[in-house]
């Protein structure tokens, strides 16, 4: 009978000190890891322009379903528009995919990945957007799935919605 109660309250005990020193830890670490993810997006928004004033633009209800999760205009000294550049959280394979895209003179001109769990498959084609210079893949999706069908779904889909919404802004400017 002894047995009976003993072991479960052994692992009672041992279990919330586990709990507990996994939510003291989460404690201290959380403001770290949401301070270094916020310094990354915002080094790759330096990758995309050099820019002197950028600010929010508004997320529509069509962006927000599309895994845009912040929307960038960036002007130069002379508050001139340069560009816009938005950062999306989509879907992949191998988990999320969070990214920038920027948008100039009408077309796509940056593709930066600022964190990805992905699958071979997956990190190729992402690596491939990453590393067009002059806007070619980024602007021709459909030729470059590279094998990564669900990936390429939901990144392709973002971006689409991106460049939708700031085709109807770039008219306007």
């Amino acid at each position: 009978m002894k047995q009976v109660i003993k072991l479960p309250l052994f692992l009672g005990i041992v279990g919330g000190l586990c709990g507990g020193l996994l939510a003291l830890t989460n404690y201290f670490t959380a403001p770290k890891i949401e301070k270094d993810e916020t310094l990354r997006v915002n080094a790759a928004y330096l990758e995309h322009f050099t820019f002197s004033n950028i600010k929010d633009g508004e997320i529509t209800d069509t962006l927000a379903k599309a895994g845009v999760t912040a929307k960038k205009i960036t002007y130069d000294a002379s508050e001139a528009y340069i560009g816009t550049i938005y950062n999306c959280t989509v879907a992949g394979f191998g988990g999320d995919v969070k990214f920038t895209v920027s948008y100039k003179d009408g077309k796509a001109l940056k593709f930066i990945v600022t964190e990805s769990k992905e699958s071979q498959q997956g990190s190729a084609f992402l690596a491939g957007l990453e590393g067009d210079k002059d806007g070619s893949i980024l602007n021709n999706l459909a030729d470059n799935k590279a094998g990564s069908t669900v990936t390429y779904n939901a990144v392709s889909s973002a971006m689409e919605t991106c460049l939708n919404d700031y085709l109807s802004e770039y008219k306007s400017l």
